[in-house]
């Protein structure tokens, strides 16, 4: 069924629902295309590529996820820091304000050996993210100015946050 209805003013809009067939257990109400017009005037309905609301979505919550086999390039601070900084995938609406990732499932290599390490927010701009990473004393260890790769070992992502603001 398809439902179409003007509302002007504020007002209180009620779908309902009759559930057929299996009494409730399986049934669902779906709503989609659903457009809000400023004024009395309705406009046709705004079609938009899955890739362009993709980007739109991403402009106010980055995903970075390195479960898929993501490997980013670092630098070693000291024996144990490593610095990353990751290019959002599109420019965000504001500077970021944190990040919100799993402590496990992700690790620093020297490229010679690797280890679990544990991640903090740095830094954030319109375009990318400055994460450290922090290394167990020797396992790695790091050298300072030595590039270094921060990887998952199971599924891992770094949510970013604040962007929303």
């Amino acid at each position: 069924h398809t439902r179409s209805f003007h509302v002007t003013g504020v007002q209180t809009c009620a779908l309902p629902i009759s559930p057929n067939g299996t009494a409730g257990a399986n049934d669902y109400y779906e709503i989609g295309q659903v457009q809000l017009e400023k004024g009395s005037t309705a406009t046709s309905f705004d079609y938009r590529p899955y890739g362009t609301e993709l980007a739109l979505c991403q402009r106010y919550c980055p995903v970075f996820d390195l479960g898929g086999g993501d490997v980013y390039a670092g630098v070693a601070a000291n024996s144990t820091l490593s610095d990353y900084r990751i290019q959002y995938p599109v420019s965000v609406r504001t500077a970021a304000t944190g990040i919100t990732a799993t402590t496990s499932n992700v690790a620093v290599s020297n490229l010679a050996a690797g280890g679990a390490a544990t991640l903090a927010f740095q830094g954030s701009g319109l375009l990318n993210i400055a994460i450290r990473a922090t290394t167990t004393a020797g396992s790695p260890t790091l050298s300072q100015g030595v590039g270094t790769a921060m990887y998952a070992t199971g599924a891992f992502k770094i949510i970013v946050t604040g962007c929303e603001l």
